[in-house]
């Protein structure tokens, strides 16, 4: 086929998604804990270290048959510095952005604090389906440096706005009583 670009890769009816054979591109690399195969973007001068932007497969475990996770970085300054890591797909399908290690499907992190640390209790948003012996619910959990509040759905209809961890602030019935 003739290119509309500098590069361009066909393969024809292609059926296996995720086979090697019909890979246009296969990026790869020992089976090494934390080796990564990746793409890099940015502007390329001499004497550049560094990319501005990346994505790339994460090993996770040393097996023949490799286990890892997508990640992507950025970099925010004009300066020749190592891109940060943003936003990571992990094997089980947990997205987390600002965190390398989500929980839940979209798992959304405040990267830092003025103390320089990280975790949940510096902000964030958690999308979250929980499953337990007690019960089960989906929420929306917000938190900041010093708050913490969720909107919980539970699988009888009740909506429930909760604060500081788990206190109930209000309830609303399936039927629209609220309390």
């Amino acid at each position: 086929t003739v290119g509309r670009s500098q590069l361009n890769l066909a393969l024809g009816n292609v059926t296996g998604a995720g086979q090697f054979a019909s890979s246009q591109i296969n990026l790869s690399n020992p089976t090494n804990v934390n080796a990564i195969s990746q793409i890099t973007f940015g502007y390329d001068a001499v004497g550049l270290t560094n990319a501005s932007a990346y994505m790339g497969y994460l090993a996770v475990n040393s097996s023949s048959y490799g286990k890892g996770s997508l990640v992507f970085g950025t970099r925010d300054v004009v300066t020749d510095t190592q891109p940060t890591e943003r936003m990571r797909i992990v094997s089980s399908g947990n997205v987390g952005i600002g965190t390398d290690s989500p929980d839940c499907k979209l798992h959304t992190l405040e990267s830092t604090n003025n103390s320089g640390s990280t975790g949940l209790a510096n902000g964030g948003l958690q999308i979250e389906n929980t499953n337990t012996t007690s019960g089960s619910w989906s929420q929306l959990h917000l938190r900041s440096v010093a708050y913490d509040a969720h909107l919980r759905l539970l699988n009888d209809g009740t909506l429930k706005i909760m604060t500081d961890g788990n206190t109930s602030a209000m309830t609303i019935l399936d039927g629209g009583n609220v309390g």
